[in-house]
């Protein structure tokens, strides 16, 4: 079983029907697999959890969509750690996996460096896949990191979609 919170960013910089069908893409692979919960946090220059972990996959894609764009600065690490936090206050005991698929634009250097946030996920056993869809890394963001990142495309949903969802 898995723990799947999606982390997207929500304003006018993302590119909301790549993110709309990713999510519909995680929801057909997941109505497969009927042990898997999924939540969704939506951020910009805030987080807000939008949806708990849920067996509705689905609601993520309705949810999503309806929600207006946000305004601010998009602060990534935000949307990781109110992840985090879903995942943690609604563990049941019953997950082997939990994991967060942060979907951002990387269109401006944040406030709250993105390192500590992803430190914080792996103290936390959290595995995290980060997706962009900034068509490169942007010369701020760590090597380290700019290294582990895929940029989302219509053609490589499922790379990112298995990196979440597998046992590996």
């Amino acid at each position: 079983m898995n723990d799947i919170v999606i982390a997207a960013e929500k304003n006018i910089r993302m590119k909301i029907e790549l993110v709309l069908k990713f999510l519909e893409e995680l929801a057909n692979t997941l109505s497969k697999d009927v042990f898997s919960r999924v939540g969704l946090v939506i951020f910009s220059s805030y987080a807000f959890p939008i949806l708990d972990l849920t067996y509705n996959y689905y609601k993520i894609c309705e949810v999503y969509r309806i929600i207006r764009p946000l305004k601010g600065v998009p602060e990534p690490a935000l949307g990781i750690y109110e992840a985090i936090d879903m995942i943690r206050d609604l563990d049941d005991g019953l997950a082997d996996k939990r994991a967060i698929a942060l979907i951002t634009s990387l269109s401006e250097k944040p406030r709250i460096p993105l390192v500590d946030a992803l430190n914080y996920a792996k103290a936390h056993q959290v595995h995290l896949a980060i997706a962009t869809t900034n068509t490169e890394a942007p010369p701020w963001l760590p090597e380290d990191i700019a290294r582990e990142l895929v940029q989302l495309r219509s053609d490589n949903i499922f790379k990112i979609i298995k990196l979440i969802v597998s046992d590996n």
